[in-house]
């Protein structure tokens, strides 16, 4: 334990620096090839340019990770288990490459990947316990690098994948042949890999679940409402009040305080609503009945400056739904003291 938390506090403290010119210039120019070459003649002639990359497919029996330098006609390659993340094989590519110059520490290096996520987690000062190992792997090579041959410089820099640069292009080749491999060396899976592989496997489980319990119950609401495109509910991130997420959900699940819906389950003896009608369902609450007039013109009127035209029921608001007309009916329903 004690090593470990050594080794977490020593890579805090190291950085490596970050080439920022090309993706200024990249972002203006359809040239990424030439713009890239121009800044290592213009900036790194004198340094060894080491290429990364990781690959992940459904169609690949594992994940591949690939470091190649041009000039040593050097390349790595590692074969992951299927279960890792793409990141994990690019922080593996760089870590091998670092591990490269560790041995050799001959000269002054780029690094170059086509993950922007790991170049801005190496760009971080802090790295968070919940880290992916590796990233610590990575800075505590940097740090034992500084300290043993604190002349030796290390850049790392981002490039854009596919767009014809050529040692890119090369190590993507690599990549993938690695993960068309057989694992032949035990590589432990980091628990941050395993996170999205449990939320897959719980979603899959809960969708086949829901689908069973709708072919003897709550049919009317799944076939309208369900998804399985989501992995959260509708209301997420829609800063709607308690309360009009519980009277829409009431709603959606055709289970509602009025007497249509009570009389289903036997709390009410009658639908008749009130006013006369037969029926006191949230439709004819809504749009006809006399006992909720007052503001129905006002809701009206605003539904019309929304472009949301007659004939109207609540259902086509709730399939979305349609959080604009949901709250204009909200405001109604709040001037008529009608809790759902």
């Amino acid at each position: 334990m004690a090593v470990e938390i050594f080794c977490y506090y020593t890579a805090q403290l190291a950085q490596l620096k970050i080439e920022s010119e090309f993706i200024t210039k990249w972002r203006n120019t359809a040239h990424s090839s030439e713009v890239f070459q121009d800044i290592i003649q213009n900036k790194y002639h004198r340094y060894k340019v080491i290429y990364t990359d990781g690959s992940k497919s459904v169609n690949f029996p594992a994940v591949g990770a690939a470091c190649f330098t041009p000039e040593d006609n050097h390349t790595t390659r590692i074969t992951l288990p299927k279960q890792a993340s793409v990141f994990t094989a690019e922080c593996v590519a760089l870590e091998a490459a670092l591990k490269y110059i560790y041995r050799h520490q001959d000269n002054a290096y780029v690094v170059c990947t086509d993950s922007l996520s790991l170049v801005q987690t190496m760009d971080s000062p802090r790295i968070k316990p919940h880290r992916n190992r590796h990233i610590v792997s990575i800075k505590n090579i940097v740090h034992k690098l500084k300290e043993e041959a604190p002349g030796l410089e290390i850049i790392i820099m981002w490039i854009p994948s596919h767009k014809g640069i050529q040692g890119n292009e090369q190590v993507d080749r690599e990549a993938k042949e690695a993960a068309q491999s057989a694992v032949n060396v035990v590589h432990t899976v980091p628990h941050t890999d395993i996170f999205p592989l449990l939320k897959q496997k719980i979603t899959k489980n809960t969708h086949k679940e829901l689908t069973r319990q709708a072919s003897f119950k709550g049919g009317a609401y799944f076939n309208k409402y369900y998804s399985d495109s989501s992995t959260h509910p509708w209301f997420h991130n829609k800063k709607l009040p308690r309360h009009t997420t519980v009277w829409i959900n009431r709603l959606r699940s055709n289970h509602y305080n009025l007497k249509a819906s009570l009389k289903r389950v036997n709390i009410v003896q009658d639908t008749r609503c009130q006013c006369g009608f037969p029926v006191e369902d949230i439709d004819h609450m809504l749009w006809d009945c006399t006992c909720t007039q007052a503001h129905r013109q006002e809701m009206v009127q605003q539904l019309g400056t929304k472009r949301l035209t007659p004939p109207y029921k609540i259902e086509k608001f709730l399939k979305s739904p349609n959080i604009t007309a949901l709250k204009i009916i909200d405001d109604f329903l709040c001037k008529n003291n009608l809790n759902l």
